[in-house]
């Protein structure tokens, strides 16, 4: 209670509050975000080759494939699971970044 009091009344005064240059910290976040995945999408592609050269050819068998060998999601939370709609993400940014290297 007395932290939103106190930051009532320096509202009041007309201080401003939060971070001033906060959409140049959120682009610069998102830009993070977007390479971390990139990053983590290029290690994951000679895995995800082998297990589609061995036959798994849907996403959802993708997804037990790498479940079943314990390889973890870019998360890397315990107890973390793929899913087909994890794989396909993970495979349209692949296709998406080899795409872009050929041009």
């Amino acid at each position: 209670m007395r932290t939103k009091e106190a930051l009532k009344q320096a509202k009041a005064r007309g201080v401003k509050l939060g971070n001033p240059r906060w959409q140049g910290a959120l682009k610069t976040a998102w830009q993070q975000s977007v390479t971390k995945a990139d990053q983590f999408a290029l290690q994951m592609e000679p895995i995800l080759n082998g297990i589609m050269a061995a036959g798994c050819t849907t996403y959802q068998s993708i997804a037990d494939a790498l479940n079943n060998r314990g390889i973890p999601t870019r998360s890397k939370k315990p107890g973390s699971i793929w899913y087909p709609s994890s794989v396909k993400n993970v495979l349209t940014r692949l296709e998406a970044l080899n795409s872009s290297e050929k041009s």
